[in-house]
């Protein structure tokens, strides 16, 4: 039962935000399938799945910002734009302006 668990919470912790299911829910239908898995093998592959997302992006994480082809570096600096953009519509303006003197501090948003 522990493993139903952690699927469901896995689904519900990795839902976009349109409400779809995992990154990988498609594929992980499409193994239950083809290879006629039971509920619990496919829970656990689920699980697999989601763990192996889970490195992947560790692996982006530790890259850094210089390892990045300029293509990525470009959509990057253009994402974290986009989330300073974000994050400044709901401050108010006080909140702002102590927002944007940080960020031009220390060159980053967080």
């Amino acid at each position: 039962m522990f493993l139903g668990a952690t699927i469901l919470d896995t689904a519900a912790q990795t839902r976009s935000e349109d409400g779809s299911s995992f990154p990988d829910a498609q594929y992980v239908q499409q193994m239950a399938q083809d290879f006629g898995l039971t509920t619990r093998q496919t829970q656990a592959l689920a699980v697999v799945m989601q763990r192996y997302r889970d490195e992947e992006l560790q692996v982006f994480r530790r890259a850094s910002f210089d390892q990045l082809p300029e293509s990525l570096r470009a959509e990057l600096t253009a994402a974290r734009r986009r989330q300073g953009d974000r994050i400044r519509e709901i401050l108010d303006d006080a909140q702002r302006r102590r927002f944007d003197d940080r960020s031009r501090t220390d060159g980053s948003a967080r």
